[in-house]
């Protein structure tokens, strides 16, 4: 009994002992990390569209032009660039407008029939037919989608509020397209943090046990488990940031890294 008993009177003397204690007992442990890094976008493309009715097709791609030329007049008193804009037409149908057409009254009369020898038969009642409804009035609808590209994420809601004023009712809201503006230096921006972000980590366990990093001994691409506080902590800067697609537009990458970590 006194040998079956030895491991596990060993094993929670070792648990239960302060950190301190620990320390002077293992020299040397490894600590993995897992974390993970992102690159938010630095540009923007934000669209909407405008439209034009009229009763020709000449009228209607006056009107457009005067309200782009509006448009673009508009946005460059909050700083933005002619170059910046950019116009795209979209293929509308014609709408018909029916219109009343006054027509002759028709007689509804009987074909000639053989001449009977009885006396001849009242004349049959004159039927005036109803006037005819001919589509002979088109409404013509032209479309188109402008883009404004925005270098940086500072004016966005500005841009953003002055295109609500122009866009079509057929549509809720400007649209806004977040770009990365260098994919590949935006990865290793991700990757950098993922690797700062594991190493404070690992250094904030270290100084809770009284220890510190010493040296690494494993690093991978590892993505990090998913974890409740982690989640609410994600929704969270979801919520600080802004629109969620802002968040997915961002480049991610994890780290997973195996310190090693020894008495202070």
């Amino acid at each position: 009994m006194r040998i079956a008993r030895s491991p596990i009177i060993a094993i929670a003397a070792l648990l239960l002992a302060p950190l301190p204690a620990l320390a002077a007992s293992s020299p040397e442990i490894e600590l993995h990390i897992e974390a993970i890094g992102d690159a938010p976008p630095q540009q923007a493309r934000v669209e909407f569209e405008i439209e034009a009715v009229a009763d020709t097709p000449e009228g209607a791609s006056k009107g457009l032009a005067a309200a782009g030329a509006d448009l673009t007049a508009k946005f460059a008193k909050i700083g933005i660039k002619s170059e910046q804009i950019a116009f795209k037409d979209q293929r509308q149908p014609e709408y018909p407008v029916p219109v009343a057409v006054t027509t002759v009254p028709v007689r509804n009369e009987p074909a000639p029939q053989a001449k009977a020898k009885t006396s001849p038969s009242p004349p049959p009642p004159v039927v005036v037919m109803p006037p005819m409804v001919a589509p002979t009035i088109r409404q013509h609808r032209q479309r188109q989608t402008v883009t404004i590209s925005l270098d940086s994420l500072d004016r966005l809601e500005e841009v953003r509020a002055k295109a609500r004023e122009f866009s079509s009712d057929d549509y809720r809201t400007p649209r806004v397209i977040y770009v990365q503006r260098d994919p590949v230096a935006a990865r290793d921006e991700a990757v950098a943090k993922a690797i700062k972000n594991a190493r404070a980590e690992a250094d904030r366990y270290a100084a809770a046990m009284g220890y510190r990093v010493i040296r690494v001994v494993r690093v991978s691409n590892a993505k990090p488990a998913l974890n409740l506080p982690d989640v609410f902590s994600f929704i969270s800067s979801i919520d600080r940031t802004g629109p969620n697609d802002r968040v997915t537009a961002a480049v991610w990458a994890g780290a997973a890294i195996d310190f090693v970590i020894a008495p202070k």
